[in-house]
């Protein structure tokens, strides 16, 4: 059984480098690639041009940068609009807590 295992695996090892062989060959013919089929480091391959993608990358990053400000400046702007509504309100309650902290020590006192 191993035997049949290791025939087929050698005869199949073959096929594919026949078909290899022959892609090669009509490949080298088309004057296209002279390098194996999975490995083509001929002066032909030509390297990928990535400055599209450098530059939309390097757009999105500055439109990003600009939203992070905005958004920053917004939440200052909120930040002050609402201290200026809710100051006033912090100091009336801790008013009238001193007040209520004063008559509950008042009334303790003068049950005792």
């Amino acid at each position: 059984m191993k035997t049949l295992h290791l025939e087929t695996g050698i005869r199949a090892r073959g096929q594919f480098e026949r078909q290899s062989n022959k892609m090669e060959a009509r490949l080298e013919q088309a004057g296209l690639c002279s390098g194996g089929l999975f490995d083509c480091d001929c002066a032909c391959a030509a390297p990928p041009d990535y400055s599209g993608v450098a530059n939309a990358s390097k757009e999105s990053s500055e439109i990003m940068a600009a939203l992070g400000r905005e958004q920053l400046a917004e939440t200052r702007r909120q930040y002050d609009r609402n201290t200026a509504i809710s100051d006033p309100i912090v100091k009336a309650q801790a008013k009238l807590m001193g007040q209520t902290i004063e008559q509950v020590d008042d009334y303790y006192n003068f049950m005792k």
